[in-house]
């Protein structure tokens, strides 16, 4: 994040519901009261999507090495943190400009036509493409990446 967007106003989304505008102080003093948490949504003017308040460093920072090693002593870590859920169907878009997390889109792999016409054409073609197109794709719904075989 670059110092101009700490100076804008931020928004932030909870359960489909949007709060704000918020300066970045506020948003900061909202983070320390624990009512931002890092699987809230944040935005601000600039930003092409919503993004997770966790993969914004300014707000939930990295520890440093001496914290980590406190904290690998203590037990706690900041992978121990709960994060959201995203289930069976759920999906992390690996795009950096999307930042989505929730349920992604079933698409078929193949087509049944064709796999028709392949068999009706010749068998083993035919056979081939049931066995490699069969199943479906998910797709993150905000971008249309394809993230993984379903």
């Amino acid at each position: 994040m670059t110092e101009s967007a700490q100076v804008g106003k931020f928004l932030m989304s909870r359960g489909g519901e949007q709060f704000g505008p918020f300066s970045f102080d506020e948003v900061l003093s909202l983070v320390q009261q624990g009512r931002l948490v890092a699987s809230d949504f944040v935005w601000t003017q600039g930003w092409v999507q919503w993004c997770l308040a966790s993969d914004v460093p300014e707000l939930f920072p990295e520890p440093s090495p001496l914290e980590q090693l406190a904290q690998a002593r203590s037990g706690q870590s900041r992978a121990a943190t709960p994060r959201a859920r995203v289930g069976p169907d759920g999906i992390i878009c690996p795009n950096p400009n999307c930042c989505y997390r929730g349920r992604g889109i079933r698409r078929r792999k193949g087509s049944f036509v064709v796999l028709v016409l392949l068999l009706l054409i010749w068998l083993l073609p035919g056979v081939l493409y049931a066995i490699f197109y069969n199943g479906e794709i998910l797709i993150c719904p905000r971008c249309g990446m394809k993230i993984r075989d379903a």
